[in-house]
C-alpha cells in the first residue's frame, strides 16, 4: 500500500544529496519534502493524508523551544492527523525527546539513516547487492585498484574507503558480518562492525562526508 509522506527539515534546503537520497528511498511511496514552517503547516493543515510525518527538530528554530511550546507545538501537529499516522522526530535533546515520547513519536537521534527508514517504510531488503558490486563501486569512488581493499594494510589512503566498504557491506549484503569479513582479508565480524559505526559517527558530524556516503547508499538502492 501507498504511503504518504510528509518530511520537514529546513536543513534540506541546502542538500541536493540529501533530498535526491529521501525521494528515492521512498519512490514508491509519495514523499512531500518541505524545508520552511509555512510550508509544513500548510501542508498538514490541509489535508489528513499523510502516513508518516518526519520532522528535523535539530534545526535551532526548533531546537531552541522552550519545553511548553514545545509540547503545544507537538501537540497541534498530531491533532490534525488521522490517529494512524506514524511521527517521526530526530533530535538529541533529551527534553525533546521527553516530551516527543510522551505523545507517541518515534524517535531518531541521526539523520536519516536507511536501516531506521527501511523498517519505518516497511521497505523490502535489497537482495541482489553483493560484495563486488560493493568494492568496485568504492574502489571507483576513491580511484583504487579493486584488489587495494582486500590487502593487509593500515595506510590511511585505504583504511577509510574500506571502512566505508565494510559499512555498505552491512547495510545491503544479504551476507553475515563473519562472511563479509572474511572477504576482507579475513576481518574478523567486530571489524565489520566497528567500521559501521565509525563511519556512521563521521557522517553526523561532517557533511561533505555524509554526501559522499548517500551517494553510494543511492547507487546501490538503485542497482
Amino acid at each position: 500500500m501507498q504511503k504518504q509522506i510528509l518530511i520537514f527539515d529546513p536543513e534540506l534546503a541546502d542538500s541536493n544529496t540529501e533530498t535526491a537520497y529521501l525521494t528515492m528511498l521512498c519512490n514508491k511511496d509519495d514523499p512531500h519534502i518541505v524545508t520552511c514552517e509555512h510550508d509544513f503547516r500548510k501542508a498538514f493543515h490541509e489535508t489528513h493524508r499523510w502516513s508518516i510525518i518526519i520532522i528535523n527538530f535539530q534545526v535551532t528554530a526548533l531546537l531552541n523551544m522552550p519545553e511548553d511550546v514545545c509540547s503545544a507545538y507537538v501537540l497541534e501537529i498530531k491533532t490534525f492527523q488521522k490517529p494512524s499516522c506514524i511521527f517521526v522526530g530526530i533530535t538529541t535533546n533529551n527534553s525533546q525527546r521527553e516530551i516527543l515520547q510522551r505523545h507517541g513519536f518515534k524517535l531518531s537521534q541521526k539523520i536519516y539513516p536507511i536501516e531506521d527508514l527501511r523498517v519505518l517504510l516497511e521497505l523490502p531488503p535489497k537482495n541482489n547487492v553483493t560484495i563486488d558490486d560493493v568494492k568496485n563501486l568504492v574502489c571507483t569512488e576513491y580511484a583504487l585498484s579493486p584488489d587495494v581493499l582486500i590487502k593487509k594494510t593500515r595506510k590511511r589512503v585505504i583504511v577509510e574507503p574500506r571502512q566505508v566498504a565494510l559499512y555498505l557491506c552491512k547495510l545491503f549484503v544479504k551476507e553475515s558480518l563473519k562472511s563479509i569479513g572474511h572477504y576482507f582479508n579475513k576481518k574478523d565480524h567486530t571489524t565489520v562492525r566497528y567500521s559501521y559505526l565509525k563511519i556512521k559517527d563521521l557522517m553526523d558530524v561532517d557533511e561533505d562526508f555524509r554526501k559522499k556516503i548517500r551517494k553510494l547508499e543511492i547507487a546501490l538502492e538503485t542497482l
